[in-house]
């Protein structure tokens, strides 16, 4: 078919579709019920599908849905973990008398945040920040604490003299009850000076060739030192008589005389339950035991350091007895690399004269047990107050356990192990002039604490114990050997 114009091929056009209108039209009114089944069948076919789509849609949505809903739990669970934990320490030191009033606004915001807000990461921020402002409470209330300790430290000073003359090198103790707490020398002028906390004292001046000096009931007072000066007189001469045969002590195999020491296990009744101990008791008041406190390095040690076993170091100091000394880094702790076998307490070596670990930095304000050259021990609440005693040994180790035969462990000092695992514990104590070496089985150190105060001291402090616990007595190991030790406290037989 040919066309000549553009009119021709729009006529063409326009008559073949009405042509193809009226054929559709013929066809659905000759199958219009078809047709219309057809339509239908579309229809719910599209519906179908459309259905089939939403539905798969909220399944992904739901699958979505459930992941975050198990993140949330596992996020809730941790921050109540956290929070429950916080809850706790603020109730540990308020009972500790720290007022914790700065956070209750802080700590009402927190519990908001997780238990009305659920915003769990923003509590768990907020969680670190009140512990953190909570641990400052607590350096804070400790500062106070040391701060009145040594503000209640006032003293005693005087002069020491003979028919007016100054006396020099004269030993000046201070006691209570039994027990020395201070002791110092007078100096060229006579004159001396000696630091002890507000009370009712004994005070002793001796000195060679003179009568000793006693004087009761001298009361310190708070921000006032008390004065006394002391007079001695010479002692009369002494009428000279035969010299009796002296018997031999009973010995064995290095041990001191019964008379003065013992060793005993027993059973142990205490509040926190029944323990087996170990334990040695010293009579320093006699005279006749003197303590040597040792170390295997020569000075200062930070890492490799030598150790010795306990019955090493009581071969070389010819001690009948002893036991290990303060908490060290064993080189079986993996977090003890690089400091193996140190120690960071302070610890006076008597065979040596010099005083370990006295420039670290660490453990000026920790207790310390000193002994003079007869043996007779004193214990210092702080270790930075011993250079106004004379002494030839000296531990110091933590925490103090006993103090004037009361409690003063503060169990938040403690580390885990210290206040949940069962194990050896040790402790040196004091009751008058008799020294306890302790070692009690299958405690905790709050559990040690309750068994010195069963045993009625009057001081108390704790020293290393678990796998490096050793006891000797007579050269015989009672507890141990144990690991091999840095330093240890002995006894030796004048």
């Amino acid at each position: 078919m040919k066309f000549d114009t553009w009119r021709q091929v729009t006529y063409y056009i326009g008559m073949t579709l009405k042509e193809r209108q009226i054929s559709i039209l013929k066809f659905l009114q000759a199958n219009w019920f078809r047709v219309c089944f057809y339509f239908v069948f579309l229809v719910i076919l599209l519906s179908f599908g459309k259905c089939w789509l939403d539905i798969r849609d909220y399944g992904n949505k739901i699958t979505k849905s459930d992941k975050v809903l198990v993140a949330d739990q596992k996020a809730f669970k941790k921050v109540v973990a956290e929070y429950r934990q916080f809850k706790a320490k603020v109730m540990d030191y308020k009972s500790q008398g720290i007022d914790t009033t700065s956070l209750d606004k802080k700590t009402a915001e927190i519990k908001e945040s997780i238990f009305v807000k659920g915003d769990y990461t923003d509590a768990s921020k907020e969680i670190g920040l009140a512990t953190f402002e909570l641990e400052k409470l607590y350096e804070q209330r400790q500062l106070e604490i040391k701060a009145a300790e040594e503000a209640k430290i006032t003293g005693i000073t005087g002069k020491v003299t003979s028919n007016s003359a100054p006396m020099t090198n004269a030993t000046i103790s201070v006691y209570s009850g039994t027990t020395v707490i201070g002791s110092v020398k007078s100096v060229a002028s006579g004159e001396y000076s000696i630091n002890v906390p507000i009370g009712t004292y004994k005070v002793t001046c001796s000195l060679a060739g003179y009568t000793t000096f006693q004087k009761s009931e001298v009361a310190v007072v708070n921000v006032q030192t008390t004065g006394l000066d002391i007079t001695l007189t010479k002692a009369p001469p002494k009428p000279v008589v035969a010299a009796k045969p002296k018997s031999a002590p009973t010995t064995s195999s290095g041990s001191a005389s019964t008379t003065y020491t013992s060793y005993s296990r027993q059973s142990v009744k205490a509040s926190a339950g029944t323990f087996t101990v170990d334990i040695m008791k010293l009579d320093l008041g006699s005279g006749h035991i003197r303590v040597i406190t040792d170390t295997a390095a020569n000075g200062d040690c930070t890492n490799n350091c030598p150790t010795m076993s306990l019955a090493s170091y009581a071969s070389r100091n010819g001690a009948f007895a002893g036991i290990n000394g303060t908490y060290f880094c064993p080189k079986d702790y993996a977090s003890c690399a690089g400091q193996v076998n140190s120690f960071w307490w302070k610890f006076y070596n008597s065979r040596l004269g010099i005083m370990i670990n006295a420039t670290n930095g660490k453990g000026a304000m920790e207790p310390f047990f000193i002994f003079d050259s007869m043996g007779r021990a004193s214990y210092l609440s702080h270790w930075k107050d011993y250079s106004s005693y004379d002494f030839t040994a000296g531990i110091s180790s933590s925490p103090g356990l006993i103090y004037g035969g009361v409690s003063v462990l503060n169990n938040s000092t403690l580390d885990t192990k210290q206040r949940t695992v069962k194990s050896n514990r040790g402790a040196l104590a004091l009751k008058g002039q008799i020294l306890y070496a302790v070692i009690a089985k299958g405690a905790t150190v709050p559990d040690l604490t309750s068994v010195l105060l069963a045993l009625g001291v009057d001081y108390g402090l704790n020293i290393d114990g678990g796998g490096s616990s050793a006891m000797l007595y007579k050269g015989a190991y009672k507890v141990g050997p144990g690991r091999s030790l840095p330093n240890a406290v002995l006894f030796v037989e004048n």
